[in-house]
């Protein structure tokens, strides 16, 4: 029974790697109160640093996950997901333009709410290097 044990589990992993590959572009996997979700990356507009939490807003619904943006951020590292402020990140596909406000560069996006996330000067020039301006 044990070898036949280790045989499924072999089996197991093996399909679990041949799988697994890398899923940055794919999506994210967040927990929310217990409950665990798979994010499509196109589906997020941005993320937000708040009280010790980050909420994912997507199209659909925000998703207050459990843990800090800089730890999502190492996961995003090669997406279209990038840091543009010490509390924010945003998918590049959702922007429609930027405009200084105040003389803060402020990301316009292609949301529902029509959102206005502010960039930090640390981040404006590889932003502009991204969207190729």
């Amino acid at each position: 029974r044990l070898h036949q044990a280790l045989d499924r589990f072999a089996g197991f992993a093996a399909r679990q790697t041949e799988s697994s590959g890398d899923t940055r572009d794919a999506g994210i996997s967040i927990n929310e109160s217990g409950s665990h979700f798979f994010l499509d990356l196109d589906s997020i507009v941005y993320i937000e640093a708040a009280d010790r939490k980050t909420i994912f807003h997507t199209a659909e619904r925000s998703y207050a996950a459990t843990g800090l943006l800089k730890s999502f951020e190492e996961k995003l590292l090669d997406s279209r997901i990038m840091r543009v402020h010490k509390t924010f990140m945003i998918n590049t596909r959702y922007i429609s333009h930027i405009k200084y406000l105040e003389k803060t560069p402020h990301a316009f996006l292609k949301d529902s709410e029509e959102s206005t996330i502010p960039v930090g000067r640390k981040y404006f020039a590889a932003l502009k290097d991204r969207l190729g301006l």
